[in-house]
């Protein structure tokens, strides 16, 4: 394997943990910022209410229990969750394959030029 190859797979590698690395960060942050286990939600519910800015007792008027208000807010975090996910795994992944594909041009040119 000539040295232009060994420093290609170098890069490759590299560019290989910087995109995994950076779609498990962007995991890890989402789950944080936003909640979407129903334990944790159901007893919350007030807090997590009051920070969407959700008219709790309004609800509770209205007939609705605190279980299916909680299945409400899970399913709306976990609509927000995954767009946000997907934006994350796409922006990574065009990114990655931008500069691959970039990596592959500068070897094939080098071996090409001499």
């Amino acid at each position: 394997m000539s040295l232009i190859r060994k420093h290609s797979v170098a890069w490759l590698l590299a560019l290989t943990m910087l995109a995994a690395s950076s779609v498990g960060s962007g995991f890890i942050y989402l789950r944080a910022e936003i909640q979407t286990d129903p334990t944790y939600i159901e007893t919350h519910l007030s807090e997590i209410a009051e920070s969407i800015q959700m008219n709790l007792a309004a609800a509770r008027k209205a007939g609705y229990s605190d279980e299916v208000i909680a299945a409400g807010i899970v399913k709306m975090n976990r609509a927000e969750f995954d767009q946000r996910w997907w934006r994350i795994i796409v922006i990574v992944g065009a990114l990655y394959l931008v500069s691959v594909l970039g990596v592959f041009a500068v070897m094939f040119h080098r071996e090409a030029v001499g």
